[in-house]
């Protein structure tokens, strides 16, 4: 496990070593990226980030406030030392909590959530919607691109240099931010960036987003419209199209993963994605279907982000009994064509 920083140097040093692999994983929303990337993070020398993209917004959630390990980013060793290295902050270094809503990484040494959330802002101007579509592959990041993704670099090697990882996983997801992160390979000291399309079956997709009924989330208890399974399943259908339009015009390798087969067999998936990231060890996480999973250090992502110990790998199938007939045969209409492609059927 790299979720360490036991023996490790003192935070101010820059890293030195050879630099990570940044593995980026693109797709739709409630996919599995959270569980599949701590998986991934029990393999030596992979580090799962999470959602690097919510590091610098304002008014999130106290859920997203917190680290995997269950502390407040601002507490959290790992990201205090990591955010020291790659700022040259003093690990002392706090800013006071100003209000509820505020930036999760405030309090972090050297973090400037409003200046990296500008640059993040105007870097993604050009990515939003279908825009992404007519980009020139040519394209290489300037002005608040290039200096976003210079911090951003710099982050993702101080995390690196911190834990020993060779591969950082950011499981953001969003095809724009894909997009703007793929340009780590033409800045002045470029990262690899690599993809892993990871894909989940629509109507589990569409149903994890569909309002029901939750005391965490304010008005769940309003019944899901047919119009909003017509829209979720339309948002399905633009994330992959745009996962792979993004991974075609950036140039990048990329290895493409069904949610469905790794809950099918997770061991040969997982032996899979480790051929691709060029690690080894793959073969004594599982036994069976379960396996034990560490503390990690992951920003935002689900709430089983926070499980340890031993857990079992299934597929969630709660959508055959959540939606009705007529919701499950417009998501099949809809997203028809596109899932053919990769054998998903009701």
């Amino acid at each position: 496990m790299t979720n360490t920083t036991d023996g490790l140097s003192s935070p101010n040093e820059m890293p030195s070593g050879p630099d990570p692999l940044v593995l980026f994983v693109i797709g739709h929303p409630r996919c599995g990226s959270t569980v599949i990337g701590n998986v991934l993070a029990e393999l030596p020398g992979i580090f799962h980030a999470g959602e690097m993209c919510y590091l610098w917004k304002d008014g999130l959630p106290a859920p997203r406030r917190r680290c995997g390990c269950g502390l407040e980013m601002r507490e959290c060793e790992v990201w205090r030392r990591s955010l020291a290295r790659a700022t040259g902050a003093p690990m002392d270094e706090t800013e006071v909590m100003p209000a509820e809503g505020a930036a999760p990484t405030t309090g972090l040494p050297g973090a400037e959530p409003v200046r990296m959330s500008r640059l993040q802002s105007e870097a993604l101007g050009r990515f939003v919607s279908l825009r992404a579509a007519r980009l020139d592959p040519r394209w290489r990041p300037q002005g608040a691109a290039a200096e976003y993704l210079s911090e951003m670099a710099r982050i993702y090697r101080a995390l690196a240099a911190e834990t020993g990882a060779s591969v950082i996983i950011d499981s953001s997801k969003w095809p724009h931010d894909g997009r703007l992160i793929a340009g780590l390979a033409h800045i002045e000291q470029p990262l690899e960036v690599a993809f892993v399309h990871l894909l989940r079956e629509p109507w589990g997709g569409v149903f994890s987003r569909l309002p029901r009924d939750r005391p965490d989330i304010p008005g769940s208890r309003r019944p899901a419209t047919r119009r909003r399974v017509l829209l979720e399943s339309l948002r399905w259908l633009k994330s992959n199209i745009m996962a792979e339009i993004v991974i075609h015009r950036s140039g990048s390798r990329a290895h493409t993963l069904r949610y469905e087969d790794f809950t099918a067999d997770p061991a040969a998936a997982l032996a899979g994605m480790a051929d691709f990231m060029g690690v080894v060890g793959a073969s004594s996480v599982f036994d069976g279907r379960t396996l034990m999973l560490s503390v990690n250090h992951t920003t935002g992502g689900n709430r089983n982000r926070w499980q340890t110990g031993e857990i079992e790998i299934s597929q969630d199938r709660r959508w055959k009994s959540g939606m009705s007939t007529g919701d499950v045969r417009l998501v099949s209409l809809v997203t028809l064509l596109y899932r053919r492609r990769y054998g998903n059927a009701p």
